[in-house]
Formats: structure tokens, sequence, C-alpha cells
């Protein structure tokens, strides 16, 4: 009895130990598959390695696991997707909104151009009628004045035979004029050769005046030497035919300065007669320019057959004047319209350009979605 007691002790104790590793194992299990419930991978099963129930319970667990991660990378996939077709969809929109606003102001501006283009062409129209009346009555004025520029055109060729006169009377004063400048300028050089000769005698001068203070210290020692009188005479004697010396060298400079007078004398006369001939000429210029004021007082009736003719010129081209102003004023008015025109266009085939170019970016950048 008391055998069976304690066997029968030992299995309920075996059971209680057996159910308490069962029940911890499934605990454990359950557990892990709660935190897979709540996309916790990080899981590690161990009980995969077990060869009874619970490790077949583990292996299930783990394809659980396997599973939910498997499903959260395509959910990850999807999520992505779903973000790119977003992002795509916004950003197509955006182009199309873009493109719709270009394509609105650039219709807006090729309006206003067009119609910049129609005024622009009303005043080229009248402009162009003006000018065509303005026109008639130069033609009328240009008529009159061509008569009367034929009249000065005939006095003009009687005073081109006059002036060619005063041309040959010209040249030979403008001979006559280079003769006195030839003589102005050998004067010059005469005159810079007395230049020269006044030049040396400044030298010469210096060279007495050198002298001369040589010759009064020397006397300045003669009288001291004569002061000490006595047997001293022949310092005195010395001193004295240093002075005779300097005389000689004196005299010497004086006969310079009379050589050099000589020159600049010569000089002189040399310039007075290059002046005498300069005058000489200078009257001769004199006189052709008299014959030149009588060939000008020649043309004074012709003058005055052209100033009246000019007078009459003058008369039709005022009206020709006034003619073309109103001209200058329509082609003004034409070249303001045709300025306006032009830039019209210009900023026309601008936007076009550049509505082509928003339509091709568009296009290219829908291709690239």
């Amino acid at each position: 009895v008391i055998m069976f007691v304690v066997g029968a002790i030992a299995l309920i104790a075996m059971s209680w130990l057996l159910a308490r590793a069962i029940a911890g194992a499934i605990g454990g299990l359950t557990n892990k598959m709660g935190r897979l419930a709540e996309n916790d991978f990080d899981v590690d099963i161990n009980e995969v390695q077990r060869a009874d129930e619970i490790g077949s319970m583990g292996r299930a667990v783990l394809v659980f696991r396997e599973n939910g991660i498997e499903r959260k990378k395509l959910e990850a996939i999807q999520a992505e997707a779903d973000k790119k077709r977003r992002i795509r969809m916004e950003t197509q929109e955006k182009y199309i909104r873009e493109f719709d606003e270009a394509v609105v102001s650039v219709m807006a501006e090729v309006g206003v151009a067009v119609q910049q283009l129609h005024s622009a062409s009303n005043v080229l129209r009248s402009s162009a009628d003006v000018a065509a009346t303005q026109s008639m009555a130069v033609s009328s004025g240009t008529e009159e004045a061509s008569s009367n520029v034929q009249l000065v055109a005939t006095a003009a060729t009687e005073l081109s035979a006059s002036i060619n006169e005063i041309s040959s009377q010209v040249t030979e004063t403008s001979n006559m004029a280079q003769s006195a400048t030839e003589r102005a300028r050998n004067t010059n050089e005469n005159i810079q050769g007395l230049n020269d000769a006044a030049l040396k005698i400044g030298e010469v001068i210096g060279l007495i005046s050198d002298i001369a203070g040589q010759t009064n210290l020397l006397a300045l020692n003669a009288t001291i030497e004569a002061a000490r009188a006595g047997d001293a005479g022949k310092g005195f004697a010395v001193v004295a035919s240093e002075v005779k010396n300097l005389a000689n060298q004196t005299g010497k400079a004086t006969e310079d300065i009379t050589n050099q007078i000589n020159g600049i004398q010569q000089a002189t006369s040399l310039a007075v007669d290059a002046i005498d001939e300069i005058v000489r000429m200078i009257s001769d210029i004199s006189e052709r320019a008299a014959a030149v004021a009588a060939a000008v007082e020649e043309q004074t009736v012709a003058t005055g057959e052209i100033s009246q003719n000019v007078e009459q010129a003058a008369a039709g081209t005022e009206e020709i004047s006034a003619a073309m102003q109103g001209v200058s004023g329509a082609v003004a008015d034409t070249n303001v319209a045709a300025n306006d025109v032009h830039g019209s266009a210009t900023n026309l085939g601008t936007q076009s350009e550049s509505l082509r170019g928003q339509i091709d970016g568009f296009l290219e950048r829908m291709r690239s979605l």
C-alpha cells in the first residue's frame, strides 16, 4: 500500500511538473503570437527545435511570423506605390494648371497685340492719304523751283568764269606769299647768326670781367707791396709784370670783341637786305590783292541777278518746305505707327513662340510621367 501511495504521489508530481512545463511553453508561444499580432517581428521562436507538439506549434508560429514580415514588406511597397501615384497625379494637376494659366495669359496678350495692329493700320492708311495730297503740292512747287534753278545755273556759269580769273590771281598771290615765306626763313637764319654772335660777345665780356677782377686784385697787391717799400720793391716789380700780362690779355679780348662786332654788323646787313626784299614782295602781293578785289567787284552784277533768281527760288522753296512739313509729319506718324506695328508683330511672335514652348514643355513633362 505504501509503495502504491508513493508511486501515486510521484506520478501526480510528475504530471504536475509536466503540465507546468507545457503551460509555460504554451504561455511563451501565446506571448510571442501577441507580439506578432502587434507587428513586432523581431521575436525569436526557439520552440521550433522541439520535436513534440510544442515544436509543431512553434513552427506554426514561425510561419505566422514569416507571413507577417512578408505582409509588412508588401504593405510598404504598396504605400510607396500609392505615394508615387499621388505625387504623379499632383504633378500632372500642377502642370495642367500652369499650362492653362500660360495659355490664357498668352491669348490675352495676343488679343491686345491684334487690336494694336488694327489701330496702327488705320493710322497708316490716314497718313498715306495725307502724304499723297501733300505730294501733289510738292510736285507743283518743284516745277516752279526747277525753272528758277535753271536761271540760277546760267548766272552761276558767268560767275564761274569770273571765279576762274580770281583763282588765277589767287594762285599767283599764293606763289608770291611762298617766296616771301622763304625770304622770311632766310631772314630768320640771319637773325639767328646775329643771336649767336651776341652770345659769343657775352662770353668775351665774361672773360673781360674776369680779367678786370684779377687786375683789381693785382693792383691791390701792388698797393700793399708799395706800402711796404724799401728793399721789398722787387715784389712790386713782379706784381707789375703780372699786371702787364693781364693788360695784354685784355687787349686780345678787346680785339675779339671787335671781330665779333664786325660779324654782328655783317649779319645785320644781311638781315636788312632780306627785309627789304620781303617789303618789295609784299608790295607785289598788295598789287595782286588789288587785282583780286577788282575781279570780285565785277561779280556784283552777276550776284544781283543770282540774288533775284534765288529769291524767286526761295519763294517756291517755302511752298515746298511747307508742303514737306506736312509730308514730314505724316511720315513721322507713319514711322511711329510702323514701329508700333513692328513691335506688336514682334511681341505677337514672341508670345506665339512662348506658347509653343509651353505646349512642348507640357507635352514633354506629361510624357515623362
